[in-house]
């Protein structure tokens, strides 16, 4: 199941079409099927926002391994491998090729993420800077209408949004100054 994220501004924002060939970060006026998260806002002006996977589970900001940490892990592979034999260690050093290779399709996609979500924050911080207040809710798929379980303010001048950015399913965001 996906989680779908809608904003309600005070303006209008302009749209970013959702292409299939080339997905990326899009904004879209609120469809007719999801009409029934309108109820919610108050706000006149409602959109469906997404990432290139075309719902909104990416929008996220990890935080990535600290230097110490790294070393610690690679310090603890490298003792377990000083003690394995020749045959083990080439086999190891496969899986380990194979794991380094995954690792970057999986930073490369986290980077893509990384870079959609900002494209979000953005939004939500220049339409701030600019009418005052933003409104986000957060729901699963084919759950428009179920009631938010949990309300938040969040004041953009006070929370650095870009080092850590999770929402949470029903969950009602607004973002003031």
């Amino acid at each position: 199941m996906c989680k779908f994220i809608f904003i309600g501004t005070i303006s209008k924002l302009q749209e970013i079409p959702f292409h299939k060939d080339k997905p990326d970060f899009h904004v879209k006026a609120l469809p007719d099927e999801f009409q029934a998260v309108s109820d919610k806002f108050k706000h006149p002006n409602i959109y469906y926002v997404g990432t290139s996977e075309g719902c909104g589970c990416d929008f996220y900001i990890l935080q990535s391994l600290t230097e110490e940490e790294k070393k610690r892990i690679n310090d603890s592979i490298s003792r377990k491998l000083k003690l394995r034999t020749a045959k083990y260690i080439r086999r190891i050093l496969g899986q380990q090729e194979k794991q380094r290779v995954n690792q970057i399709k999986t930073t490369q996609e986290n980077e893509k993420h990384l870079k959609q979500t900002y494209q979000l924050i953005e939004v939500i911080e220049n339409e701030v800077r600019k009418n005052g207040t933003v409104e986000l809710y957060c729901c699963w798929a084919e759950e428009y209408e179920f009631t938010p379980n949990n309300h938040q303010v969040i004041h953009i001048n006070k929370t650095k949004l870009k080092e850590g950015f999770e929402i949470q399913e029903r969950e009602f965001i607004t973002f003031k100054k």
